[in-house]
């Protein structure tokens, strides 16, 4: 097995989602190591689990093929072989290490050929756990690693044997400060869901009755970034108590940050109204607001503070640094 200084042939299943966890991890790895992609279409993901429900294998490829998605039935019949690539060739480079990462599907990967440290990535736990315990046999990977602190211990219990947390993390060139002239007071970037969304919604109502020229919509990659960027303040709202990818974009585009005040492991990576601004209630939401708004070198002070403390602990080359040290002996 070769060392944690070495440059390793790593194989990273991944969804196709181009600026989703997975390509960010990719950067990351492929910065040191040989990393071979192997990408999930998801619709046989899908399918699979279909089929283990007792549906139609022939049924649903037909259904899917009439509007247009094209299936490979082999892929998708259950236990995933990733030996092989679409065109059933074996990869040329044997892997030193083999880690996946959740989707927004779940499916069972067939491992059993390799004789390699194998690893689990958990995105979205607070979803996904029980169908990653039914449907993925987690157990049956050397590592699993969770991105939400609260959740690490619910996998030991489920039969998962080395459980680490790896929080989300930011990607200095995608998401790193970019230098615009200020264009918003407050801005987030993100979608509102329909079963959890609702709070957020409502908060970021109060801010816009409150507060002029705030944005709030959808944006990827670089645009994201310079929404960011060109805001005097970033908010965030939690949807189930998670640290969500949001607090590491804010912090990393140089504007300052104000978020809910969770536990979860927000308070030891950050430090309040050093890094970051945080608040419990809508009374303290906007009074904070007022405040920072008012008194831009305060405000300032906290940007720079977070941005620097960011980059220093929390980019994704430091999580694929971690990922690495702890699948090697």
């Amino acid at each position: 097995m070769k060392s944690v200084d070495e440059s390793l042939h790593i194989w990273l299943v991944r969804d196709g989602l181009p600026f989703g966890y997975g390509v960010l991890l990719a950067r990351a790895l492929q910065k040191k190591h040989s990393v071979v992609e192997i990408i999930t279409d998801g619709w046989s993901e899908r399918i699979a689990l279909q089929v283990r429900a007792g549906r139609s294998l022939r049924f649903l490829c037909k259904s899917l093929t009439r509007v247009g998605v094209r299936i490979d039935q082999e892929f998708a019949k259950g236990m995933i072989d990733i030996s092989q690539d679409r065109n059933h060739r074996p990869y040329a480079i044997s892997p030193d290490l083999i880690i996946v990462t959740e989707s927004a599907v779940r499916a069972k990967f067939d491992l059993s050929k390799f004789h390699v440290p194998t690893a689990f990535v958990v995105i979205d736990p607070y979803i996904g756990f029980e169908e990653h315990v039914r449907d993925v046999n987690i157990q049956s990977y050397d590592h699993v690693f969770v991105s939400q602190r609260d959740y690490v211990d619910q996998y030991r219990e489920a039969g998962c044997q080395r459980v680490e947390w790896l929080p989300f993390a930011c990607d200095l060139e995608l998401q790193g400060r970019i230098a615009v002239p200020p264009r918003y007071t407050i801005a987030t970037v993100g979608a509102i869901h329909p079963k959890w969304g609702a709070e957020r919604k409502r908060l970021f109502d109060l801010i816009s009755k409150s507060f002029a020229d705030c944005w709030f919509g959808r944006a990827f990659g670089r645009e994201m970034t310079q929404i960011y960027s060109s805001s005097k303040i970033v908010f965030n709202k939690s949807i189930l108590q998670e640290l969500n990818m949001r607090v590491f974009e804010a912090l990393a585009s140089g504007s300052m940050l104000i978020t809910d005040r969770i536990q979860n492991g927000l308070l030891e990576l950050f430090s309040e109204d050093r890094d970051l601004v945080c608040y419990t209630s809508d009374e303290e939401l906007i009074s904070k607001l007022k405040f920072y708004l008012n008194h831009p070198a305060e405000r300032e002070s906290i940007a720079k503070q977070g941005y620097e403390s960011v980059m220093a602990r929390h980019t994704y080359d430091h999580r694929a640094q971690q990922i690495v040290a702890s699948m090697l002996p």
